[in-house]
């Protein structure tokens, strides 16, 4: 139960702090966050998808994700499937 009480809660705060915008703009500290990131060149994944879509191409990837009204349903059946096998 506190598993998917936390996963309940991570995903509100995520969807309240990333997804809320109508505008589709990412948070300016993510953006700092990002370029802080990509300046160390310690995650090639990280330089190639932003060297492939641009940091706000790759928001829009993003975010047209967490955006799927599906998403919660998905991820949740996801961790629940995980305790059902675990067992």
């Amino acid at each position: 139960m506190a598993a998917i009480d936390e996963f309940v809660f991570g995903f509100a705060l995520m969807e309240r702090t990333n997804f809320h915008d109508p505008a589709n703009e990412p948070p300016a500290p993510l953006l700092d966050y990002l370029e802080t990131l990509l300046d160390t060149e310690d995650l090639p994944a990280l330089q190639e998808f932003a060297q492939e879509h641009g940091v706000s191409g790759g928001w829009a990837i993003i975010s047209n994700h967490g955006r799927d009204p599906e998403r919660f349903d998905r991820q949740l059946d996801r961790l629940i499937a995980g305790f059902d096998a675990s067992r």
